[in-house]
């Protein structure tokens, strides 16, 4: 995982709408940006849907949203669809993103689930890992938005 206070690392991702998101766009920002395992699986369903659940809360922080997997474009537009996300959802098909934001367990092969804040500087304010937690990944991110504003 990444230290609070570094600055986080530049990138461009393909959307699940087939649009791009790159993390500078949004400077002046904040941005949480959350990796999940997989879609469409119970845990990534409860975690992307905490995520909808609170969105409105997050953005009243001027906030934006973003969720990170290695599945592919198509995969992640239908779990977005499914789950009626409010926010880009985005897919790191080649794992370099993760990687980048040291996101991997078992050896490269798996997403870990880890939250980052980041602030409209683009620099890391708050970093949440837990595979289990699931609830403990929005709070997170709540509670640093509000510590940061």
């Amino acid at each position: 995982m990444l230290k609070v206070g570094a600055q986080a690392p530049d990138f461009t991702v393909t959307l699940g709408s087939g649009d791009t998101f790159t993390l500078s766009d949004h400077r002046g920002r904040n941005v949480v940006l959350f990796f999940y395992p997989m879609a469409f699986t119970h845990g990534c369903s409860a975690e992307v849907g905490g995520f909808c659940e609170s969105y409105g809360d997050i953005s009243a922080w001027n906030a934006v949203v973003i969720g990170l997997s290695t599945n592919k474009v198509d995969t992640v537009r239908r779990f977005g669809e499914k789950l009626g996300t409010p926010f880009p959802m985005g897919s790191d098909t080649k794992g370099k993103i993760r990687k980048l934001y040291d996101a991997e367990r078992l050896f490269g092969l798996i997403t870990s689930r880890i939250t980052y804040v980041i602030d409209r500087d683009g620099v890391i304010r708050g970093a949440f890992h837990s595979e289990f937690m699931i609830s403990g990944h929005i709070q997170n991110a709540l509670q640093t938005l509000e510590n940061i504003a």
